[in-house]
């Protein structure tokens, strides 16, 4: 067959693929009526965009299935991929073989989502005596993408921290801010940046700060971040879920000496009030991967038991098995429920607000790569199995919706 002729059939497919998996979606949110939240009546910070196809990493590379999991197509061999919010792109960090020993910074790159068109924004490169690019973020408007670049002044020493963007359309880059590192073992995560207020936000390991760069002036400012024992120093990066309108930032907060259990905290970005969501009055019990709805009004989060204290269980109970799971706040009303009873390891939310998902790996050696679907109320449960790699089951990670 002609390369032109195959070219075309494949596109078909694929556009038969989208049409079948877009009728999914519909179903899913079709399938019957919640019997607890309201939906959501706030606006969206932005206009709701149809994601009905699934992004996640296997050792070998990016794919892409729909939402039954009936093909899988290879987008793209890379790691630390994340979809644009338009659901449009993948970028991903692609590793490069260190050249004379040093330590080599990977290529950033980017690919449509049929898998076609993949193009390098920012290069390989190891400087004089070594880089690395250990973090990026997706502007809000999917037009640009900030990343870290580390740099080293003398050999085996990333001393040196960039705070870059990359323009999609023109390839510009542009550095908005750099400071010499005192201790080199703090590295920046960029958490997200929005486009319309030109800011973006990051945190370092064992600061319980948050930092805002304004992208225009090249300014930085920071405020702190809630912990239960502000007089003890982080021995762990705090875990932080920004809203999607960036009014709010979930905190999920470290547990004290004096506390084994932690808490999920709300801190409005302006004028940095806090207010819990859960936690308080909670003993013995963790809470991890917070994740906002799309109108930020409910914030999904997973719960386990975190201790066992004497005297406090009936003879034989299973600890956790009436509060591990993953739970739905209302933050309007204070109210929350639990939807599932399953350890996860990551939580996030169709576009629609009508679907939360979450994934987790199971099976021989954590081989496999399970990704569940459900409603608001924990009604039409679906799960799906993404994939299975015993290689290195690590690598096995959901990505995001896309288009």
């Amino acid at each position: 067959m002609p390369v032109g002729v195959r070219e075309a059939a494949m596109q078909a497919v694929r556009q038969t693929r989208r049409a079948l998996a877009y009728t999914c979606v519909v179903l899913f949110g079709a399938a019957c009526a919640p019997r607890l939240p309201v939906l959501p009546a706030a606006p969206y910070p932005n206009p709701p965009v149809v994601l009905d196809h699934i992004i996640y990493t296997t050792g070998e590379g990016i794919w892409r299935t729909d939402m039954t999991a009936s093909y899988a197509d290879f987008l793209a061999g890379g790691r630390s991929a994340a979809v644009s919010p338009d659901g449009r792109l993948v970028a991903y960090l692609e590793l490069q073989r260190p050249a004379e020993r040093l330590k080599a910074s990977p290529a950033l790159k980017v690919v449509d989502v049929e898998g076609t068109l993949p193009r390098t924004l920012v290069p390989a490169g190891t400087g004089d005596y070594g880089q690395d690019l250990p973090s990026f973020v997706w502007s809000s408007d999917s037009r640009e993408i900030a990343y870290v670049l580390l740099r080293a002044s003398q050999p085996g020493r990333l001393d040196r921290v960039e705070i870059n963007t990359v323009d999609l359309a023109t390839g510009a880059t542009q550095t908005v801010h750099s400071e010499r590192l005192p201790n080199t073992a703090v590295v920046p995560e960029l958490l997200g940046w929005s486009s319309q207020r030109q800011e973006i936000y990051l945190v370092q390991d064992a600061s319980a700060r948050m930092y805002v760069i304004n992208v225009q002036r090249q300014s930085v400012s920071s405020f702190p971040l809630p912990s239960p024992d502000m007089s003890s120093p982080l021995t762990l990066r705090l875990t932080l879920a920004l809203s999607p309108g960036f009014e709010q930032v979930a905190v999920v907060t470290m547990p004290s000496a004096r506390e084994v259990s932690n808490q999920i905290v709300a801190v409005d970005m302006r004028s940095r009030t806090r207010s819990s969501i859960v936690g308080e009055a909670q003993p013995c019990r963790t809470y991890l991967h917070p994740a906002w709805s799309p109108d930020g009004r409910y914030l999904a989060y997973y719960a386990q038991y975190g201790c066992r204290r004497l005297g406090s269980l009936s003879s034989g109970s299973d600890a956790g098995e009436e509060f591990q799971g993953v739970w739905i706040a209302d933050l309007q009303t204070g109210r929350s429920w639990r939807v599932a009873d399953d350890r996860v390891l990551g939580i996030t939310w169709h576009s629609s607000g009508r679907l939360v998902g979450f994934w987790r790996r199971g099976g021989r050696a954590g081989a496999d790569l399970t990704f569940h679907t459900l409603r608001t109320d924990g009604s039409d449960r679906r799960d799906i199995l993404l994939a299975r790699d015993e290689r290195a089951p690590s690598a096995l990670r959901f990505v995001g919706w896309s288009r």
